[in-house]
């Protein structure tokens, strides 16, 4: 799931390509006229991202199988007329879904359920969009912490040996995340993330008891270790401390690159 995020937002240009085809294809449903373009459209965005799902193990399968199904029930009516257009050569022509039949209240009845409909997708959608947005720009940084960002790891010693930065040692930082709220997360050299549910950096002692998930849906966690975070001048930082019986020890210096990507998967892997 990682290594997907991390090539679907490595390119703004294919981010905002399929988002837009997702969003063109949900708009041609709403209208009748435009129903079959849009469910066709949807099946061939859909699909891809229920494979992505599947085959990078994202969490939401079942999610994006419901979207592809309706979307599947939607474009039903126009597989014929395709394949005798496309594979036959015959003419084929598509059928406007008829509008329903109804008495003048309960068209009176559908108007005002279909528009209390559009505005609580509306509504819940800019809220679930807007909301975090408002968080993390506005709330969030009036208690950033001091430290907050990403740090290259320089150097690290766990137990007795300097571990090199090779993808090889599944053990080496190679990135050192202090989040915005004083809890800390580590990007291994293996590209992947050990998260540490710590409580924030105690502002007096510089430490945490870092805690590893044991069930991430239960919110479980065990206490492996205790760091300690020590402002070494200079924006760099020593972290010292023991993880999973093991002494460890690294220099760490800020990132000259960001990593837009870091606080997704943090957010993602603590139901954030």
């Amino acid at each position: 799931m990682e290594l997907l995020w991390g090539f679907m937002g490595h390119s703004w240009v294919y981010s905002g390509f399929t988002g837009l085809a997702e969003v063109v294809g949900a708009v041609l449903l709403l209208w009748r006229r435009t129903t079959a373009l849009g469910a066709l459209l949807l099946v061939g965005v859909l699909a891809n991202v229920a494979l992505l799902n599947f085959c990078y193990d994202v969490q939401v399968k079942l999610y994006s199988c419901h979207y592809l199904a309706l979307a599947l029930i939607l474009a039903a009516p126009a597989v014929r007329p395709l394949i005798d257009l496309l594979l036959r050569g015959r003419p084929a022509s598509l059928t406007i879904p008829p509008e329903p039949t109804v008495t003048p209240r309960g068209e009176r009845i559908w108007r005002i359920l279909r528009r209390l409909v559009i505005a609580e997708i509306l509504v819940v959608n800019l809220a679930n969009q807007l909301g975090p947005l408002i968080y993390f720009k506005l709330i969030q940084p009036l208690r950033r912490h001091p430290l907050a960002g990403a740090y290259e790891v320089d150097r690290f010693v766990r137990g007795d040996r300097e571990v090199p930065a090779t993808f090889t040692e599944s053990t080496r930082w190679r990135t050192f995340i202090v989040r915005p709220d004083g809890r800390l997360a580590v990007r291994l050299a293996s590209d992947h993330f050990d998260d540490f549910w710590t409580t924030p950096i105690d502002p007096e002692t510089q430490t945490v008891t870092a805690r590893r998930a044991v069930d991430p849906l239960q919110y479980q966690a065990e206490d492996v270790g205790e760091l300690r975070v020590v402002d070494a001048g200079g924006g760099a930082l020593t972290i010292v401390g023991e993880l999973d019986g093991v002494s460890v020890r690294a220099q760490v210096r800020p990132a000259k690159r960001r990593f837009e990507l870091v606080d997704h998967v943090i957010q993602a892997r603590q139901g954030g």
